[in-house]
């Protein structure tokens, strides 16, 4: 356990390590294919750190400042805020990249960008696209690929500012990666975190916030 004597910003580097400890040890329960082993521990802090300064970013954002009034309201949000942003980016760095889905999302991606650069393969490839497709017995038939859509806001969004592609591999190969990326999003993450009560105090908590507040 962290050393509580030791002063409440100097000691994010003890809580990172033993927070992550604590999520990987459950974690690995569940996902027992995965590895949980690390190579550069102070990515952890940076993580810790960055959910921290998430966390009071949110916390004094103009329409809190009635909610703040309430006693404890500001510690209980943080560190629900921490909890719930680490327990997040922890499950989709350690758990969802060692997916198949997300493997094949990649490999997806990597062809997309590859037909991007190379033009002449594209050309050559919707060629035979085109000609697997000749074989009906239909008067008019279009070969193009329309663009997909799903019912994520997050992803539809960034479909919208993507330019619309001539070449139906090309988005054909988008329009799988937007499916998978929906799939992924919709995975369930269990929340793998200890209670935080025990790694910040409400000193600590107010310290941070002093800190890391945005200046007028």
């Amino acid at each position: 356990m962290t050393n509580p004597n030791k002063p409440p910003l100097s000691n994010l580097s003890s809580i990172a390590f033993e927070l992550f400890r604590h999520w990987s040890k459950k974690a690995q329960q569940k996902f027992k294919n995965c590895d949980f082993d690390i190579t550069d521990e102070r990515i952890l802090v940076s993580n810790l750190e960055t959910s921290i300064k998430a966390a009071v970013f949110s916390l004094t954002k103009e329409e809190k400042v009635e909610k703040r009034s309430v006693f404890g309201y500001d510690y209980g949000f943080f560190l629900g805020y921490v909890q719930s942003n680490l327990n997040a980016f922890w499950f989709h760095e350690y758990v969802c990249k060692q997916m198949d889905i997300y493997k094949e999302f990649c490999a997806l991606k990597a062809a997309t960008l590859y037909l991007k650069q190379d033009v002449v393969t594209d050309i050559k490839m919707q060629n035979i696209y085109r000609a697997l497709l000749k074989d009906t017995n239909l008067e008019s038939f279009s070969t193009n690929v329309e663009v997909q859509y799903t019912s994520e806001k997050i992803i539809n969004d960034i479909i919208l500012e993507q330019p619309v592609h001539a070449s139906p591999i090309v988005q054909s190969l988008e329009n799988r990666q937007t499916d998978l990326l929906a799939k992924i999003l919709k995975t369930t993450q269990p929340n793998y975190m200890p209670k935080l009560e025990k790694y910040f105090t409400t000193d600590t908590v107010k310290i941070m916030i002093d800190k890391h507040k945005p200046t007028v």
